[in-house]
């Protein structure tokens, strides 16, 4: 399942950038995008399911598989018709492009158990939304405003 991000939790921590470096050898496939010194947005790949990259892979070696967007390294060219493609710019490159998996083996990504303010979430999009809108209606709640 792919990683929602709730925009407005997110502190700017780079605690998901950091645990996703340390367990892919140093490469991260989830960025913090800092605006105006204030809020924090992570940016990790949306396993979209028309996904562009795949439309220009002419190696095969990306390839949708369920709900996942697979990057088989095997495969890849190396040529970048992928991160040009990625309308959200989250293939990263060099000489062999490098994007979220998902962290294969473990039940929920570390980008998402590392999170110390609950800002990713991994699962079914109707399950992540309700969570992230429960959520949101407990802070209105405490905040004294009416919906």
């Amino acid at each position: 399942m792919p990683v929602y991000v709730d925009v407005g939790r997110c502190v700017a921590c780079h605690g998901c950038e950091m645990a996703c470096s340390v367990s892919h050898q140093g490469r991260s496939g989830v960025f913090v995008q800092v605006v105006d010194d204030l809020v924090g947005v992570s940016m990790i790949c949306r396993h979209c399911q028309d996904a562009p990259c795949i439309r220009v892979c002419y190696a095969g070696a990306l390839q949708q598989e369920g709900t996942e967007v697979v990057l088989d390294e095997t495969l890849c060219t190396g040529c970048g018709l992928c991160q040009a493609a990625c309308p959200f710019g989250l293939i990263s490159g060099g000489t062999r492009p490098f994007k979220c998996d998902l962290c294969p083996g473990l039940q929920t990504p570390l980008c998402v158990t590392t999170c110390p303010s609950g800002a990713l979430s991994d699962g079914p999009f109707q399950a992540v939304a309700g969570h992230f809108r429960a959520l949101a209606a407990q802070k209105l709640a405490r905040s004294g405003v009416r919906r």
